[in-house]
C-alpha cells in the first residue's frame, strides 16, 4: 500500500470519528491512541511553506540581483584588461576577484556570488 492510499484512509478513519461528533454539535470527540498519532506523524511530514526561511524582500532581492549582473560585468572587464595587457588571467580568477569585489559592497558571501553567476539566466 502506498504512503498517499494510507494517509487517505487515515484521514476517512479520522472523519469518521469526527462526523458524529459535528453532527451532535459537540466540541469535543475521542480517537484511538494509535490513529492520534499516525495523524500527527503525516502531519510532521507535510511540507511547510518556505522551508523555514524568512522572506527576502523584494528589494533585497533586486540588489542581490544587481550585484550578480555587476560582478559579471566587472569579470568581463578583468579579462578584456588583461588580455589587451596580455597577461594571463583565468576566467575562474577573474571571477574570484570580481566576486571578492562586490561582496564588499553586498550582503552576499563570494562564494554566494560565484554560485549565481555561475548560474544560467532563464532566457
Amino acid at each position: 500500500m502506498s504512503s498517499g492510499h494510507r494517509n487517505d484512509d487515515l484521514i476517512s478513519l479520522a472523519l469518521r470519528f469526527v462526523k458524529p461528533a459535528e453532527d451532535g454539535d459537540e466540541k469535543w470527540c475521542e480517537l484511538p491512541t494509535d490513529l492520534a498519532r499516525a495523524i500527527i506523524e503525516m502531519a510532521k511530514r507535510a511540507p511547510r511553506s518556505g522551508s523555514g526561511r524568512p522572506p527576502v524582500p523584494g528589494r533585497v532581492q533586486i540588489q542581490d540581483i544587481m550585484t550578480v549582473h555587476g560582478a559579471r560585468r566587472h569579470k568581463a572587464v578583468l579579462l578584456a584588461q588583461a588580455k589587451a595587457e596580455g597577461r594571463p588571467l583565468t576566467a575562474s580568477a577573474a571571477e574570484e576577484q570580481a566576486a571578492e569585489k562586490a561582496s564588499q559592497k553586498s550582503r552576499l558571501s563570494a562564494g554566494e556570488i560565484r554560485q549565481r553567476m555561475q548560474r544560467r539566466s532563464r532566457r
